[in-house]
């Protein structure tokens, strides 16, 4: 059953729907790719070490970071199932194109929420690596 979460992201409330089985068996299979053999072995061998599934799976993203293959996972995330409450309090689809504009940084924020909705049991060893990525993509934003 697709179930639907709730979450507020800089004073915006969003609401993101579970992907059919099909999806998400493709985004996650992207997800694998993108953050490689270091994360899949790590996951397969059925140890509990967040440090070290978290430092192999940040490395690895970041040098093997491919700015079409990130953007296109990411536009992907949003194609369905992913809304915000509008000014008259109705669900109203996500434009990416529009609706992240002069507000980047609430891409990752609300990227990763999709993430979690959809793979909190897949990413369920992961989830110190997701809190040690989101902060550190928070932590760059900040800089700059």
């Amino acid at each position: 059953m697709i179930e639907t979460e709730n979450k507020k992201i800089d004073d915006v409330q969003y609401k993101v729907s579970q992907m059919d089985a099909i999806r998400g068996l493709t985004v996650q299979t992207k997800l694998i790719k993108l953050l490689g053999p270091a994360l899949g072995k790590t996951l397969l061998s059925g140890k509990d070490d967040q440090d070290t599934l978290k430092d192999k799976a940040f490395g690895h993203l970041v040098s093997n970071f491919d700015d079409k293959e990130i953007s296109s996972l990411i536009i992907g995330l949003f194609d369905k199932g992913v809304y915000f409450i509008d000014q008259d309090g109705d669900d109203a689809q996500v434009d990416f194109k529009r609706h992240f504009t002069g507000n980047p940084g609430a891409v990752w924020k609300v990227t990763f929420f999709i993430l979690e909705v959809n793979f909190g049991d897949l990413l369920g060893k992961l989830t110190g690596g997701l809190s040690h990525l989101k902060k550190t993509v928070s932590d760059s934003l900040k800089e700059t």
